[in-house]
């Protein structure tokens, strides 16, 4: 099978006889903006029987010839970027279909959990956080914020523990004694930072610090000490 491929139309072949063109607009769910760069392709799961992307508007072409394939294909508009959306192919007998607009959900901020706190000492405590999906795009950075007063963010004390998805953990050290920090996990993708539901810890009191003085006038039965 001979096929062209371009921005924004796809032939199959050059006798277009017996052939549909299907036409239509791409744009993120929930808004008008157009979907860029975007894979749409008749395929059975498979097989892949034309292909073509859309262009800067979101817009899309592609002409089927119709007796080469059968009712196994679809229209999938989508790729990893993206959650993929499935159209059937209909209005064979005729030669153009307008598809219109169709909304396909992309990208977003990631997802991600801060467990219960740990190890409450004096001076830290331990955090461990899971980055439970990267919403479609890599996540370039992730870590803790904390502070004492609610909802801290990366715009004041952080620490940055790796990228990517998963389980991530560290020890946040150099708190106060006896005070009360609020805790949060945070993952940054390209379309944006997304922070876990806070946690509040108390600091516990220190062990008390004691020096001890030389012992001085030692007789048989008795010495000076102290403290």
């Amino acid at each position: 099978m001979l096929f062209c491929v371009s921005t924004f139309l796809v032939c199959c072949k050059d006798d277009m006889n017996d052939s549909v063109r299907y036409f239509g607009q791409v744009v993120y769910k929930n808004t008008t903006t157009p979907f860029p760069d975007l894979t749409v392709k008749v395929t059975d799961g498979v097989n892949i029987h034309c292909q073509g992307f859309t262009n800067e508007d979101g817009m899309f072409s592609l002409k089927v010839k119709v007796n080469e394939i059968d009712g196994n294909y679809y229209l999938l508009i989508g790729d990893s970027t993206c959650v993929p959306k499935r159209v059937t192919l209909s209005g064979y007998g005729r030669s153009e279909v307008d598809l219109g607009v169709v909304e396909v959900e992309g990208p977003s901020i990631p997802s991600i959990v801060l467990e219960p706190l740990t190890d409450l000492q004096a001076t830290s405590v331990k955090c461990k956080a899971v980055v439970e999906n990267d919403g479609r795009a890599t996540v370039v950075e992730r870590g803790f914020v904390w502070g004492e007063q609610q909802y801290p963010d990366i715009s004041g004390k952080s620490l940055k523990c790796g990228v990517g998805t998963g389980t991530f953990e560290a020890t946040i050290e150099g708190l106060k004694q006896e005070t009360a920090y609020y805790f949060r996990a945070y993952a940054i993708n390209r379309l944006g930072i997304a922070y876990s539901d806070q946690q509040v810890a108390f600091t516990v009191s220190g062990l008390a610090s004691v020096t001890t003085y030389a012992v001085s006038n030692i007789q048989g039965d008795h010495a000076v000490g102290g403290g």
